[in-house]
């Protein structure tokens, strides 16, 4: 069997022993708790050794054992990973708290490992958790509480608190999201809860990404004195400036014009993106000049396919001049997010646009993309505009499309991101 082959059937494996493992919610990561309840064995310990088997396909790791949590006991311990990449998502040396169920146990497998007992991270990368020593007696906290049921309020606060102040992005985004998942809880945050959200924001040892999913979720209005928090936020990168703009701007304090202005010309994509996006919605008379500058000019593609897009959701008849520049690009992205412009804008002013396309675009995939936006906007093999196409078209390709009818797929995804 080739590497190629034994990396596909052992992903397979793999991903049926998860599915067997336990439910997981589409969409969203196992918190603690969720892993608490699906692991056989939890466990923290030290990597002692590595070894890859099957040409790098496997990784067995062997845990000494300082803490057993969990089903485990103290000793040695042998951990498989499947590789998806050159990285390994444990590493010889590594301290780690660890999440495990019983290794599947197909073929491949029973081939390529030594006998014995073999477990498994749970849910990947969520399932392994680098800790340092101090963080040991919150980990054991934590998940003794879950082990012990549901935490009920004064346990459940002063571990969410905990979890907050560790100083570990693992530990505080599973307050986040257990947060995001209590709807109760976040409402009814008091004086010392709060005091340790906004310690989570200034602690420069939690990540960007943890960070950010907690001005999401304060920006959604769902904790008490939201405002209050998000104001005294000092961000330190382009994302966070933007989760915290945009958290404001859904609490009712959207940035005036010349706050617009210097989110446009910061020099962090993620924050021009924001300004794109606040621009597209307010009043300002020049907003569709300012965002064909952007769409046309910035240094950046992923800033110019969003000013592309916000072009349409300025909902201004000008924009479609624009959109038809764009909607003839070579590049497919921005095509695509043109035809979102167009989408996003949508009523006559749109249609009358695309008609034109139809017929001046540069290409026959511009043309026919343009009468795939027609129908799904709304037209009829009985509108004029349809019936022109039909009847003066030069390509005799276009007129069939009418006649032959538009492929229902694409009809239904006529601009699909990627």
């Amino acid at each position: 069997m080739s590497l190629r082959r034994q990396q596909t059937y052992v992903a397979l494996c793999v991903g049926l022993a998860l599915i067997w493992a336990g439910p997981v919610r589409a969409g969203e990561a196992r918190t603690l708790r969720d892993l608490t309840a699906e692991a056989s064995l939890i466990a923290i310990g030290q990597v002692v050794g590595s070894e890859d088997l099957a040409e790098g396909v496997l990784s067995v790791h062997t845990l000494d054992v300082i803490h057993a949590l969990k089903g485990a006991s103290a000793g040695l311990l042998q951990i498989v990973e499947e590789r998806r990449s050159s990285l390994r998502l444990i590493q010889k040396g590594q301290r780690v708290l660890l999440f495990l169920g019983e290794a599947p146990r197909h073929s491949f497998f029973r081939k390529h490992l030594p006998a014995g007992r073999y477990l498994a991270p749970l849910a990947g990368k969520e399932g392994v958790i680098e800790i340092e020593p101090a963080a040991d007696d919150l980990a054991r906290s934590v998940v003794g509480a879950y082990l012990g049921g549901t935490a009920q309020d004064a346990d459940e606060r002063a571990l969410l608190r905990r979890e907050l102040r560790s100083g570990q992005s693992r530990f505080a985004a599973d307050a986040v999201t257990q947060l995001e998942r209590d709807a109760e809880l976040a409402k009814s945050l008091r004086k010392e809860d709060l005091e340790a959200v906004q310690a989570c924001l200034r602690d420069e040892r939690i990540d960007e990404r943890t960070k950010a999913q907690l001005v999401r979720l304060l920006g959604e209005g769902k904790v008490p004195g939201a405002v209050a928090l998000l104001r005294a936020f000092e961000p330190s990168s382009g994302v966070l400036i933007a989760a915290r703009a945009e958290g404001l701007t859904r609490l009712g304090l959207a940035p005036d014009a010349e706050a617009t202005e210097a989110y446009l010309g910061h020099p962090e994509p993620a924050v021009r993106r924001f300004g794109v996006k606040r621009l597209a919605s307010s009043k300002q008379d020049d907003a569709v000049g300012q965002l064909e500058a952007v769409a046309l000019n910035d240094s950046n593609k992923g800033v110019r396919l969003a000013a592309i897009e916000a072009l349409g959701a300025t909902g201004r008849p000008e924009a479609t001049r624009v959109l038809e520049r764009t909607f003839n690009s070579e590049d497919d992205d921005v095509r695509r997010a043109s035809a979102r412009g167009f989408d996003q804008l949508g009523g006559p002013a749109a249609q009358e646009a695309l008609s034109e396309i139809v017929f001046r675009g540069e290409r026959y995939e511009v043309q026919a993309h343009a009468l795939v936006l027609l129908f799904a906007l709304g037209a009829t093999k009985e509108d004029p505009a349809i019936e022109r196409i039909r009847s003066e078209h030069p390509d005799r390709r276009i007129r069939r499309m009418i006649d032959e009818g538009i492929d229902l797929r694409l009809r239904s995804d006529p601009h699909p991101r990627q």
